[in-house]
């Protein structure tokens, strides 16, 4: 402004003074108090790099072909809404949360509403794509999440002073952190979620960059962003995920000096029709196309002028064939943020009765994940399947109660056990002493047995199966060996006298 001042002095010294203030008001104005015309975005995106080099691909051109060739209406979206779940990875420096690069929660909410507004032109005169994004609320795993993840990059090598780079580590000379590591530090399945990750900086002094979908740059793809640009008040958030969702700059093509290609609209310059050619610089006129539409090309979230805030139906048209046709597709599918559905679950087992009291349940329940039984006996588990024995002949009524995270359900059904197999439990019963317990296999047992009495032994393992039986020797203290090799686990030590249980207890074998 200072330079203006100047030259103006020099210039208008033969007129008079009050022209010279009417002159010098009015350029501060059009400086100062309409900046949206004449100035850019503050910080460029790094698109202009990459889509440089994808353009000498011909796997790119041919991907680009495709989408173009598609019929203008085979993918609209028919006044449905389409929802892209998103996650944002806070790449910090190690500051505390909402303080420097670990912006706050807010600043992120705030941002993606500013996205979404934007997309569905909710302020302007644009189009409305059809086209919105939610913060997970599912992590990959279905545990709750607020689609926030914050990670310290500060000991990435070269992350601190140059931030994150890309295209092998490599932009104009300057080297960045690595790229597929820095993001590797907190990257979610790409057929889950659009992953956008905030960095502290992006090496080149870049505000952010996005990949366009294709499958062979699928473990990197997602949108980079500056941590000062994730905010409601700038189009920066908008302007990337248009390059994630298939869309071109609108002065794609262009030089300082030239202007883009566009003899053919749909497949040069930004291939869409309706967004007039123009330089990056051209903001308020255009020396490639200076008609009534070039607003729509200024105005446009894919520019670099200030104010910008539209899209176009020729920019709907191509995203919406891009998500439809691309690996952008598996994302409608997802249930990051609506969770998993939920099937009605349905209660149901089977039963054998066995030798020695025993009964094998075998559960038969459908779309169930947690499982209460009670056996009628007070005896209760939350095993799938299992074997248990009963301590007495009867008849005992078993509920199963089953259940998702929707529903729940329950069934019973009654057990006969026979009088001629049944054990009696005697309710004062001694608690076993067992020594050394955690044991090799190999322990002693304290128990008084005289010498005209039958004490009878048996282990039980944890589905209830009889595994040894022996009959105790006279006197108060007995050594016990398990037989057969038994696995490392819990056992249940039971002492029988004339079929009633006199001793219990229980044997860890390490």
């Amino acid at each position: 402004m200072k330079a203006i001042k100047t030259n103006l002095k020099s210039n208008l010294s033969c007129h008079s003074n009050q022209r010279t203030m009417i002159i010098l008001f009015v350029l501060f104005n059009f400086y100062f108090l309409f900046p949206s015309l004449v100035k850019a975005q503050e910080i460029a995106c790094a698109n202009e790099i990459i889509n440089t080099n994808q353009l000498k691909d011909t796997t790119f051109l041919n991907y680009l072909k495709n989408i173009n060739l598609l019929s203008t209406t085979q993918n609209k979206l028919h006044g449905n809404v389409l929802e892209i779940p998103i996650v944002v990875h806070v790449l910090h420096t190690g500051e505390p949360i909402g303080t420097g690069t670990n912006i706050s929660d807010e600043q992120i909410f705030e941002a993606v509403r500013g996205a979404n507004e934007r997309w569905r032109n909710l302020s302007s005169d644009g189009v409305d794509m059809e086209v919105q994004f939610c913060l997970a609320q599912f992590d990959p795993t279905g545990n709750p999440s607020n689609g926030i993840n914050r990670k310290d990059a500060s000991r990435l090598a070269n992350y601190v002073e140059k931030g994150i780079g890309y295209i092998g580590g490599t932009l104009i000379g300057e080297i960045g952190s690595d790229e597929t590591q820095t993001k590797n530090l907190s990257n979610w399945p790409h057929d889950y979620v659009y992953n956008i990750w905030v960095v502290n900086k992006i090496a080149g002094n870049w505000g952010g960059y996005a990949m366009f979908p294709l499958w062979y740059q699928f473990s990197n793809d997602g949108t980079v962003i500056i941590a000062n640009a994730m905010r409601y008040s700038s189009s920066t958030l908008a302007h990337e995920i248009g390059h994630g969702m298939g869309l071109f700059h609108t002065f794609e093509g262009s030089s300082e000096t030239a202007c883009p290609a566009n003899a053919n609209c749909s497949f040069q310059g930004d291939q869409v029709c309706d967004t007039p050619p123009h330089k990056k610089a051209d903001c308020i006129s255009s020396t490639c196309n200076n008609s009534l539409d070039s607003a729509l090309s200024f105005k446009n979230i894919m520019s670099y002028c200030g104010g910008r805030g539209i899209f176009t139906q020729g920019q709907k048209t191509r995203m919406s064939n891009t998500i439809t046709t691309s690996t952008r597709r598996f994302l409608l599918n997802s249930t990051a943020c609506t969770g998993l559905p939920c099937d009605t679950t349905k209660a149901n087992f089977s039963f054998i009765v066995g030798s020695n009291n025993t009964v094998t349940f075998t559960n038969t329940s459908s779309n169930s994940s947690n499982f209460n039984w009670n056996f009628g006996d007070d005896s209760v588990s939350t095993q799938a399947s299992l074997t248990h024995q009963y301590m007495q002949a009867g008849t005992y009524i078993v509920s199963l109660v089953s259940q998702n995270s929707c529903n729940i359900d329950t069934i019973k059904k009654t057990i006969f056990i026979p009088i001629t197999t049944a054990v009696k439990y005697n309710h004062s019963a001694s608690t076993l002493l067992i020594y050394p317990n955690p044991t090799n296999g190999n322990f002693n047992l304290k128990f008084d047995v005289n010498s005209n009495e039958i004490v009878h032994l048996e282990v039980i393992n944890s589905i209830g199966q009889l595994v040894q039986k022996q009959i105790l020797s006279f006197g108060k203290e007995h050594f016990i060996s398990f037989e057969n090799n038994l696995s490392n686990g819990i056992y249940q030590i039971q002492l029988k006298k004339e079929n009633r249980i006199i001793g219990a207890g229980s044997v860890s074998v390490y």
